[in-house]
């Protein structure tokens, strides 16, 4: 490992004439940052992407969809009261037919590859109201009432699922920060 850093530095910085030991250090721990984000394929720690204030978009993901094997297009649930954006997925014909037949949001979850009703295993559905087409016919929008206590899987501070997934906006320092009132 050391003998891949001491490789990566002189590779980095050529002209760089000596390093001491917190050099070594702090390259060892650019080294190891850099591969495990940019050439590694190691998922961030769920906690920190889900609750940190680090800009970590997946860049990759519609590479992923696409490796699903599934015909899918994007799909938006939307809040028909508020007009809040809940949470964006993909749906395939499978997904769209279970949608109207149980008059819930269903999607095709691309990570898990299957039909996914939301609120099924937590009891948080989304009432189907009226499903949109885009111009294009490529996305759809679900125009949905929540039913239970949110759409998002994550728990806000109360302990309660968060109403929809945009609970953090992009500061202009790079960073992310809660909404008000959405911790």
């Amino acid at each position: 490992m050391l003998r891949r850093v001491v490789d990566f530095i002189i590779t980095k910085y050529p002209k760089e004439e000596a390093f001491d030991c917190n050099s070594i250090r702090i390259y060892t721990f650019f080294y190891v940052f850099y591969n495990l984000h940019f050439h590694l394929d190691i998922p961030m720690d769920h906690q920190l992407l889900e609750e940190g204030s680090q800009l970590t978009l997946d860049f990759t993901k519609l590479g992923k969809v696409a490796a699903c094997g599934e015909d899918v297009v994007p799909a938006v649930a939307q809040d028909l009261d508020s007009g809040e954006v809940l949470i964006v997925g993909y749906v395939n014909q499978l997904a769209l037919d279970t949608a109207f037949k149980e008059k819930k949001a269903t999607f095709w979850s691309t990570s898990r590859n299957e039909l996914w009703i939301k609120g099924l295993t937590s009891g948080n559905y989304l009432e189907l109201v009226e499903t949109c087409v885009n111009c294009e016919q490529n996305s759809i929008l679900y125009r949905v009432r929540q039913v239970g206590s949110g759409a998002c899987h994550t728990n806000g501070a109360d302990g309660n699922a968060r109403h929809g997934c945009y609970y953090r906006s992009l500061q202009e320092d790079g960073t992310l920060a809660f909404r008000e009132g959405l911790e």
